[in-house]
């Protein structure tokens, strides 16, 4: 009878290990997969608050949970599914497969926050430079921001070679998304938007138009404009007609804008649109030479502002208080000293600032009038991306593009970090 070989089961120990290892990890994956899975895009509804104490809420579309400003107020699942929102804003759920609807309040401290607080939190990079810069230099490379002061308080705004202030907000009447860059966060907490075009790096421009049909008086000049041939400041300067580049853009806002779901979004911030007179130089009125304050600050002496002299000035739409309310719509053109600030400056081309568009557009900003060529001149940003003035009846090639600016409660739905990859986007 044969003796049965006796089996040495330690040789095999290092093939058992590797099996229980596998078995466990299976396992452990398994159970995870079923008690705490972060949430999909497909297996959810969010619907946010419209307003902060509102009981009213709409519908989300963003392609990640809203996180800046918002948390988690109450949900509810079909199949019984329990949803959590930890301290770091990750939402995960625990149960089986599941279709839940989510709602979403704004927190306590997006009302505290202030909008670059806001930003901040989506992108850290977004940094604030200490002192001012030397605007007698073009800005070719992204220098970050900078502050100021305007009529509201203080302003942050962006300069040079940009990468974080690309932002999508609205869509056309083709229904194509808009894109934007910042220019500068306002003192009131609002966005200061520059129309970029129909994708995220577009660098484009609306049609030729000029400013006003007559160039022969001091009236011209404004975005809008009292009596021509007037022997007062006042009435040469009132805010009676509308230029003819007003009317456009109004048309444009009707066509693209009004009626949207983020139309509410639009503040009614001011538009500056400065036509103080530098000292000595001219009375602005009929056809006598005037050289407006713009033309010293950043013709002479490089030295933009964004406070606005005069009441008559500042462009709103209902703001009586520190507007003149007499706009139709809220929109507008960027001015020479937020230009000048963004990065260019005259005698000096630079197609390396986001302000850039290789084309000639319009600023708001009145330049002067010159009795000896008959002409009102505005400022403008020429092809090379320096800066110059026109004729307000030029209407061959320079283009208009819209300024917006939007509200401290659109800047709480943002999603993305404001680069060209994964821009802001309005929700």
């Amino acid at each position: 009878m044969k003796t049965k070989e006796k089996i040495d089961i330690t040789k095999y120990t290092k093939y058992f290990k590797a099996i229980f290892f596998i078995t466990a990890v299976i396992n452990i994956l398994l159970f995870a997969q079923k008690k705490e899975t972060i949430l999909e895009k497909a297996d959810y509804k969010i619907l946010v608050q419209e307003s902060e104490g509102s009981s009213n809420y709409v519908e989300y579309n963003g392609s990640t949970f809203p996180k800046n400003g918002y948390v988690l107020s109450s949900y509810e699942c079909e199949n019984g599914g329990v949803i959590t929102q930890n301290e770091a804003k990750a939402i995960t759920f625990t149960g089986g497969t599941d279709t839940c609807t989510l709602k979403f309040d704004l927190s306590e401290s997006a009302s505290t926050a202030t909008t670059l607080q806001l930003l901040q939190a989506l992108n850290p990079s977004i940094q604030v430079n200490s002192g001012t810069p030397d605007f007698s230099q073009v800005a070719t490379t992204d220098e970050g921001l900078y502050s100021t002061q305007d009529d509201y308080g203080t302003s942050y705004y962006w300069r040079g070679a940009a990468t974080t202030n690309y932002i999508q907000f609205g869509k056309n009447s083709s229904n194509q998304d808009l894109y934007w860059r910042i220019v500068r966060i306002n003192g009131d907490e609002s966005l200061r938007l520059l129309y970029a075009g129909t994708s995220a790096t577009a660098i484009e421009t609306l049609g030729e138009i000029p400013v006003n049909q007559n160039d022969d008086d001091n009236a011209y000049v404004g975005y809008m404009y009292g009596s021509p041939n007037s022997s007062t400041y006042e009435a040469t300067h009132a805010n009676s007609n509308s230029s003819g580049i007003k009317t456009f853009l109004e048309n444009w806002y009707t066509n693209n804008l009004s009626g949207t779901t983020v139309e509410k979004y639009i503040s009614d911030t001011e538009f500056c649109y400065d036509r103080s007179i530098q000292e000595g130089d001219g009375l602005g009125i009929k056809k006598e030479t005037t050289y407006y304050s713009a033309y010293k600050r950043n013709y002479i002496n490089k030295s933009p502002e964004v406070t606005c002299v005069q009441k008559n000035d500042r462009f709103t739409l209902n703001d009586s208080n520190v507007g003149n309310s007499s706009l139709s719509k809220r929109i507008g053109l960027i001015t020479l000293d937020e230009v000048v600030m963004g990065g260019l400056n005259y005698n000096n081309n630079n197609n390396k600032s986001y302000l850039y568009k290789n084309t000639y557009y319009w600023t708001g900003t009145p330049f002067k009038y010159d009795k000896n060529d008959i002409d009102a001149t505005l400022g403008v940003v020429n092809y090379t991306g320096e800066l110059g003035y026109e004729d307000v009846t030029d209407d061959e090639g320079i283009k208009v593009v819209p300024v917006i600016n939007i509200s401290q409660e659109a800047v709480a739905t943002l999603t993305g970090t404001g680069t060209s990859s994964n821009p802001f986007v309005v929700h």
